[in-house]
């Protein structure tokens, strides 16, 4: 916001132009938990502790969600996305990001299992 746009009244109160305002595009998601909205000029999800989670078009077909940047599955169509998407918000922990702060060369054996991206990984090899 700049501050031309802010008005000063005669009573020394600060007012913006309706005309220079824009509302944010974010609306509450009823069917999630507390906390989250969605916006509706991206469909992505957002949440003030959980971050972003979002779908992207894959080069293959269907689309990818990530979580913070993070995959977290593909799916075939935009109705499947949403229902994983539900399914995958249900198990986040209190202060999941979507990023990971390990450092990959110190993981042990069978920690590359520890989140949904590497499961969806594992069945896609056993598909193909």
């Amino acid at each position: 916001m700049k501050r031309e746009k802010l008005k000063l009244s005669k009573h020394g109160q600060w007012s913006l132009d309706k005309a220079d305002y824009n509302p944010s595009p974010r609306k509450p998601v009823n069917t999630l938990p507390a906390g989250w909205s969605a916006d509706t000029n991206t469909g992505a999800l957002h949440h003030s502790t959980h971050g972003i989670i979002n779908t992207v078009p894959n080069p293959k077909g269907g689309y990818d969600i990530k979580h913070g940047g993070r995959p977290v599955g593909t799916v075939g169509d935009i109705s499947e996305a949403g229902q994983k998407i539900r399914s995958y918000i249900s198990t986040l922990q209190p202060m999941d990001t979507g990023m990971h702060n390990l450092d990959p060369m110190a993981m042990g054996k069978g920690d590359e299992h520890a989140d949904l991206a590497c499961a969806e990984e594992d069945k896609e090899k056993k598909d193909a």
